[in-house]
């Protein structure tokens, strides 16, 4: 759909859901002018108008705002943010999909290496501490062995 053709389309929308259902048609033909695509496409917006959803022009929302009204953001279902998800992915094409697989496997593969990065170091760290304390081990050791002999020497000459 071009953007043109959008706005024409909301543009009769718009103007229909002000009416009530029996006047709708008549305007529907007027505004289409023989044009049957455009009449359904407008058709089928408004079989799936509800009365409560909010559709505001960018005045009504500055005057709603000003006068205090504050609309909550609706929130979404984890079936209807696949449902999205899905119709993203169809939008993309066969490039797309292997664009999204790609940047989906470099990030993968970023998150593999991060992780075996971080798991060598904490291995080393491991190594490392059971290297020092072997040496320290060692060194105790040797000293030890130093007092003692020492003790000895002092004890066969006094």
């Amino acid at each position: 759909m071009t953007p043109d053709r959008y706005a024409r389309v909301q543009e009769i929308f718009l103007q229909a859901c002000e009416l009530d259902k029996s006047n709708r048609h008549a305007l529907l033909v007027q505004q289409c002018a023989g044009d049957d695509r455009l009449r359904k496409e407008v058709e089928v917006l408004l079989a799936h108008d509800d009365s409560q959803t909010l559709i505001r022009t960018n005045d009504d929302t500055v005057a709603s705002f000003r006068s205090g009204t504050v609309v909550q953001p609706v929130k979404r279902s984890v079936s209807h943010k696949l449902q999205t998800l899905g119709l993203i992915t169809k939008r993309l094409g066969p490039r797309g999909h292997l664009a999204l697989g790609a940047l989906t496997a470099c990030l993968v593969l970023i998150l593999v290496g991060f992780l075996a990065s971080h798991s060598m170091q904490s291995f080393q760290k491991t190594l490392r501490a059971a290297a020092l304390q072997e040496i320290r081990d060692a060194k105790i050791a040797g000293l030890e062995m130093w007092f003692e002999h020492e003790e000895e020497k002092i004890g066969s000459t006094g």
